[in-house]
């Protein structure tokens, strides 16, 4: 075998194994992200799930700790989901632990209580994976609720889910039922977070910061 030849049998292989340690295609990449991540939220182990998104999602965890703690004076949007969230950090936390927690470990909280939305995730089924450079979408279906999603990813060193968008399409499923059924939105909060161990459910003292 020549030099030439040699050193293209040798990229070529080195660029297999590039693949192989990867995992595949793109689209193989995404599936096993998000089955890592569906399996870590399914099963209320915070810290995996926390392995598998963006920085930007863990920064988002931190704002919720913020408005927690003071309030939400620029009126960041929260969803019914992230509202939720804030009042089990104010019944679940003082000032004192609430404050030094990073984003990590707020959304391990989170999931831990299964206070992020997500859950349901071993209820559904994944259709296409769609990649677009740096980004990508895996459709969903919720077989028990008969309901489609989008989960987006993002290329980041390796794809890491962003559940932003997925999120709010969860928050507009429920706000429309809320109004489907003629219901009230602070009872059904309240509702959320009796079913999530806070005993009294949503009070006035949880409307308010913690500082």
């Amino acid at each position: 075998m020549d030099l030439k030849s040699a050193v293209m049998k040798a990229a070529f292989s080195a660029g297999i194994l590039f693949l192989t340690a990867c995992g595949g295609s793109p689209t193989d990449q995404v599936l096993s992200t998000y089955e890592a991540y569906a399996s870590a939220v399914g099963s209320g182990r915070g810290y995996d799930a926390t392995k598998e998104v963006t920085e930007e999602t863990l920064e988002h965890f931190e704002r919720l700790k913020d408005i927690a703690l003071d309030g939400n004076p620029d009126r960041y949007p929260l969803g019914i989901h992230d509202e939720t969230a804030v009042y089990y950090l104010r019944s679940a936390f003082d000032v004192t632990t609430l404050e030094p927690l990073t984003g990590r470990d707020v959304m391990n909280v989170l999931v831990t209580a299964d206070l992020i939305g997500e859950r349901g995730f071993r209820n559904f089924e994944t259709g296409e994976v769609t990649v677009s450079g740096d980004r990508a979408a895996l459709a969903l279906h919720d077989q028990v609720a008969d309901a489609s999603y989008t989960l987006d990813f993002v290329r980041a060193g390796g794809w890491k889910v962003d559940p932003s968008g997925f999120r709010n399409q969860r928050d507009d499923r429920l706000e429309d039922r809320i109004v489907e059924f003629r219901g009230n939105r602070e009872r059904v909060i309240s509702e959320l977070l009796r079913v999530h161990g806070v005993e009294n459910g949503l009070t006035g003292q949880l409307t308010r910061p913690l500082r």
